[in-house]
């Protein structure tokens, strides 16, 4: 646990993995915005908003 506190408080170590760091953040939120902008462009309803209800529908016999 000592070695753990040691590592998390130490900005040499943040220093020296900053760019593991800037990858990890940017791989995570950057696919969870494409897949929400795919969601929102493909279904046209945005994220937690409610679809309107179709009209009318037609059937051809």
């Amino acid at each position: 646990m000592r070695r753990l506190y040691h590592a998390v408080t130490d900005t040499d170590w943040l220093y020296l993995h900053r760019g593991k760091i800037a990858g990890f953040a940017f791989g995570t939120f950057g696919t969870w915005t494409i897949t929400l902008f795919f969601v929102v462009a493909i279904t046209g309803v945005p994220v937690g908003g409610q679809p309107k209800p179709v009209e009318q529908v037609y059937f051809i016999e």
